[in-house]
């Protein structure tokens, strides 16, 4: 890809010079003898073929543009899958009880957005659609937690950054069905978990309960 970029580069630069040179000598260096109109023409044709190629250079940058775009998508959307697997093998590893924990988070955190920016985010489609940096802010922000050594508040924010992420990617969206699938084995937990003695100072907005957001119900309706 780089030896087709400088070799495209590289003709543009002596077209480029072989313009110039046409019409200095065109101008300048031409013999008397020589008949104006050719003259004229030389240079005329040497534009052309300039424009022609840069033409046909932009086209092809165009094209090795397109296919490192191609190939950042591709990256982007194997390491996602990864990272859904991942977590996925961990949550179904867990007993209802511990699920009910991270379903009351997720939940507490649907409803801290939701007053605090009156986005719904049950609806990822319809916050994706006004702010398509959405999900990379929530991802900005459980890699900062992890970082900062807090794994607990990270988790809830970790299920709606592979919530979207599924909602927006069909090649992700049956593992976001199973990453609910496993929660949903937490959710006759949350109450009772949210009650327990060492939850309790957490304050635990539950309001509206466990859902599923649109698209990722475990079992397509």
């Amino acid at each position: 890809m780089d030896t087709e970029f400088s070799f495209v580069i590289s003709i543009v630069g002596f077209l480029c010079l072989l313009m110039i040179g046409g019409v200095i000598w065109a101008s300048r260096g031409a013999p008397k003898h020589v008949a104006r109109d050719t003259i004229d023409a030389v240079a005329g044709n040497t534009q052309e073929s300039v424009k022609a190629t840069l033409n046909v250079t932009e086209k092809m940058v165009s094209s090795v543009g397109n296919k490192v775009s191609k190939a950042g998508e591709d990256w982007a959307l194997a390491t996602q899958k990864k990272e859904l697997r991942k977590f996925i093998g961990i949550i179904e590893s867990l007993d209802g009880a511990e699920l009910g924990l991270i379903v009351a988070q997720v939940i507490h955190f649907r409803n801290r957005i939701l007053h605090e920016q009156s986005l719904d985010l049950n609806d990822p489609q319809t916050i994706i659609f006004s702010d398509p940096f959405f999900t990379a802010t929530l991802s900005k922000s459980a890699i900062e937690l992890q970082n900062n050594g807090n794994p607990f508040d990270a988790a809830p924010i970790s299920v709606w950054v592979h919530s979207f992420r599924s909602v927006t990617s069909p090649e992700l969206r049956k593992l976001g069905r199973q990453m609910w699938g496993h929660l949903e084995r937490g959710f006759a937990h949350v109450q009772s978990v949210a009650e327990e003695p060492a939850y309790v100072a957490l304050g635990l907005d539950l309001t509206g309960g466990p859902q599923f957001p649109k698209g990722l119900t475990p079992q397509p309706l």
